[in-house]
């Protein structure tokens, strides 16, 4: 029997636990895995035999229980200090935490209107007022993250750490509602040179939104609670 247990609703729909459970997989450590069904009958029932505040997930550690994914992943990173949860530099962490616990309270518009469901297909759905706002705020952040500490690696931090447990979601709601990252934050808005200097040719660089694009759908696809997850289907708005 494993030391750890993971309670865990179907993480094609509920993002908190992907959070959760990729800052548990980043640990390396065997754990069990007991996932509850959302929207029947016996659900809260079942969620409650594990859990006091009667959300998920939850991470049981012998007699302990911790609810919360922020409170899950900070656990983790006390337990594992050598996991990489965290940054190990004092100040890169106060940011990467920053951002997470952003990710963790905020963002209301998109998540009300852009639910998770990672196996749907919706273009063109959810952009309801405030949506754009926090698409934009997200993207800034991505695209401060890594010009500011993404040098050494490929996510946000360089190496992988918990703040991109929390934004992986995020992507993949991204990539259901058809959002075009080229048009938000990630394309930073220079001024056009004037005059004959404007036909001056440039090396070739890769457009900063599509360089943070490719990171970002990288580590979503670390998340292999993707797999088996059928072609998405499509859905009217």
């Amino acid at each position: 029997m494993a030391e750890y247990t993971m309670v865990l609703a179907n993480m094609n729909y509920s993002s908190w636990s992907i959070r959760g459970w990729l800052a548990m997989k980043q640990t390396g450590v065997a754990f069990e895995q007991v996932v509850i069904p959302l929207d029947r009958p016996e659900t809260a029932a079942a969620i409650a035999e594990h859990s006091p505040s009667g959300l998920l997930p939850i991470l049981k550690h012998g007699d302990l229980a911790i609810w919360d994914s922020l409170a899950i992943a900070e656990y983790l990173a006390e337990q594992f200090p050598d996991a990489g949860i965290w940054p190990k530099d004092p100040a890169v962490r106060a940011v990467a935490r920053s951002v997470a616990a952003e990710m963790h309270s905020g963002f209301r518009e998109l998540r009300t209107h852009m639910p998770m469901n990672a196996r749907a297909s919706r273009p063109g759905c959810g952009r309801a007022g405030g949506v754009e706002a926090d698409i934009e705020r997200i993207t800034t952040v991505w695209r401060d993250c890594r010009a500011q500490f993404g040098g050494a690696g490929p996510f946000l931090f360089g190496d992988w750490t918990a703040a991109d447990a929390f934004f992986a979601p995020v992507v993949s709601r991204f990539q259901t509602y058809a959002v075009n990252w080229a048009r938000s934050s990630l394309r930073r808005r220079r001024p056009r040179p004037k005059g004959r200097y404007r036909m001056v040719r440039r090396r070739r660089v890769e457009p900063e939104h599509r360089q943070v694009r490719r990171h970002m759908t990288g580590f979503a696809a670390r998340g292999s609670w993707l797999d088996g997850v059928p072609d998405r289907f499509s859905r009217a708005c």
